[in-house]
C-alpha cells in the first residue's frame, strides 16, 4: 500500500568477526535479511552514514518490505540478521529517537 509506514527503531548489534559477523556496516543503508518466526524477511538498516564495527551496538531505523513484517518484528524480543550467514541481531525499541552513534 502506497504511503504505508514500514520503518521501526531498533538496537542493531554486529557480531564479532570470530562469531561470523561482518567486518563493518557502513554507508547510508545496508540491505540484509532478518530471521523472524522461522522465516527470512528482507530489510534495510538505515545507517545515515555511520559505521557499526564488530561487537558494537547502534540504534538505527529498520525499513521492512511490508507492514506485516514490521509488525512481526515489533512483536519479538530480538531477531537475527542474516547476510549469507548470521552477522548480528536486532531488538525493537519503542522510542521517538532515530539514530544514536555506535557504542561498545
Amino acid at each position: 500500500m502506497k504511503g504505508e509506514i514500514t520503518e521501526i527503531l531498533a538496537d542493531v548489534t554486529l557480531y564479532p568477526t570470530e562469531k561470523s559477523g561482518k567486518l563493518c556496516l557502513t554507508g547510508r543503508t545496508y540491505a540484509c535479511q532478518c530471521w523472524i518466526f522461522e522465516n527470512y524477511y528482507g530489510l534495510e538498516i538505515l545507517l545515515n552514514g555511520a559505521t557499526i564495527l564488530p561487537g558494537q551496538t547502534a540504534r538505527a531505523i529498520l525499513r521492512f518490505e511490508t507492514r506485516e513484517t514490521m509488525n512481526s518484528f515489533a512483536s519479538v524480543k530480538q531477531c537475527l540478521l542474516v547476510d549469507d550467514r548470521v552477522i548480528g541481531e536486532c531488538v525493537p525499541v519503542p522510542s521517538p529517537d532515530y539514530f544514536q552513534p555506535p557504542r561498545d
